[in-house]
């Protein structure tokens, strides 16, 4: 009986000391779950944002070519857009993505990419217009 007495004594005194040391591991992998679960919230954030900023953009792009590309196109004697057209066009299309976006969907895009600026924003948006523009030449 007296050595049960002292392998209880000795298994209350490893687990007291012992208990810093799980609750710093129950700690840490609390901390990490965290950090994975807001890692996969912001990820499927941002896919969600591009998904709706490439629709937007072509949307966009599509909508200032059946409205003025091809109205362009048709007055122009060789039928080809002349430089100068395409930046107008690009033009009209980063208005029309704007439009489309509004002020919430650019406030979005600054929160979601990180955007500091406004210019940050609108070369973002440039570039992709002008990818899609490049896709109807």
């Amino acid at each position: 009986m007296k050595d049960m007495d002292l392998l209880v004594q000795f298994g209350l005194q490893v687990f007291i000391a012992a208990s810093p040391i799980f609750l710093a591991l129950i700690s840490w992998a609390a901390a990490e779950l965290a950090r994975l679960i807001n890692a996969k919230v912001k990820n499927e954030a941002l896919v969600g944002t591009l998904l709706r900023l490439n629709d937007a953009v072509a949307t966009a792009v599509r909508e200032t070519e059946q409205v003025t590309v091809n109205k362009l196109k048709a007055a122009a004697a060789d039928g080809k857009l002349t430089s100068a057209e395409i930046e107008d066009v690009k033009k009209a299309s980063l208005n029309s993505l704007y439009q489309y976006l509004g002020p919430s969907g650019v406030q979005k895009l600054h929160s979601v990419f990180g955007f500091e600026s406004a210019t940050e924003v609108k070369k973002f948006l440039t570039a992709r217009v002008e990818r899609h523009v490049h896709e109807l030449k």
